[in-house]
């Protein structure tokens, strides 16, 4: 049960590597693709699906190498995304455009 509704809990464990190959527009970090120590990071996954086969929740675990120039010390990256209220009717507004950065106008360091 989660969320007072039955579910079926699914888990693994997936490479960022892997994931890339199933997805090519997948990037990390500062937009690149998952190379070298990274495309290795194993991610674990959980994702818990309701009887009417929609996803309740999703939680994911990595720990990734440290950025480059800022720390030598790995990052832990935890994911719980966790949804409810299906069928609820939804009005999200999307901002005026010229207070939308694009890709290209965003200070990421390498």
């Amino acid at each position: 049960m989660y969320d007072g509704t039955r579910t079926t809990l699914h888990e693994g464990s997936i490479t960022l590597g892997e994931l890339a190959k199933a997805d090519p527009g997948l990037r990390i970090g500062a937009g690149q693709r998952p190379t070298g120590k990274y495309a290795r990071v194993r991610v674990d996954w959980k994702l818990w699906i309701g009887r009417d086969q929609l996803v309740r929740r999703c939680r994911t675990d990595s720990r990734q190498p440290g950025v480059p120039k800022l720390s030598d010390e790995p990052v832990h990256y935890v994911d719980d995304l966790r949804l409810s209220r299906w069928g609820r009717p939804i009005d999200i507004q999307a901002p005026p455009a010229d207070q939308v950065a694009t890709y290209d106008e965003l200070d990421i360091p390498e």
